[in-house]
């Protein structure tokens, strides 16, 4: 049985981490790599952290992974896109289009939205504004098929052996 919720938190919090976090793209923190408790938030004083799962606390290992995850290619059903892709840090985290252009090619009806501080929002995707759980929320990205994003729809054996 495929177990998607570890790979589904990892992306999602890191991806949250990657967007809300500044410079854009912090280099892993190493204190905490084995205690939650000890994890540095590289924040302002006055904003508080995002909310963590307690079944996945956070650790600079699992933002290190999401990092590289967030910029892998491997994850689109043609090697060649990644979520950065759409959701570039040089353009606040957007394409700078109008409209999205996924896998296919196909124009998409919205624009790419910025993912920053995407930990703190209420609703985290527009093509699915039931999704409130940051966890979930890249579903719809990798197997979504209206519209097709990264097209990985019917793939996910293929994408949890990589």
């Amino acid at each position: 049985m495929m177990k998607w919720k570890p790979l589904v938190l990892v992306i999602g919090m890191s991806t949250a981490l990657a967007a809300g976090a500044g410079p854009w793209l912090p280099s892993a923190p190493t204190a905490g790599d084995g205690d939650p408790a000890a994890f540095t938030w590289d924040l302002p004083a006055w904003l508080a952290p995002p909310p963590v799962p307690p079944d996945n606390p956070m650790t600079g290992a699992a933002v290190a992974l999401g990092r590289e995850l967030f910029f892998d290619p491997r994850l689109s059903s043609t090697g060649t896109m990644s979520c950065a892709t759409c959701h570039d840090p040089a353009r606040a985290f957007t394409d700078g289009r109008s409209v999205a252009v996924g896998i296919t090619g196909d124009r998409h009806r919205r624009n790419t939205p910025s993912i920053v501080n995407a930990a703190y929002r209420p609703i985290l995707n527009w093509a699915s504004p039931q999704v409130h759980l940051l966890e979930f929320q890249l579903l719809r990205p990798l197997f979504g098929t209206d519209p097709v994003e990264m097209g990985q729809a019917g793939r996910e054996a293929t994408l949890l052996a990589m």
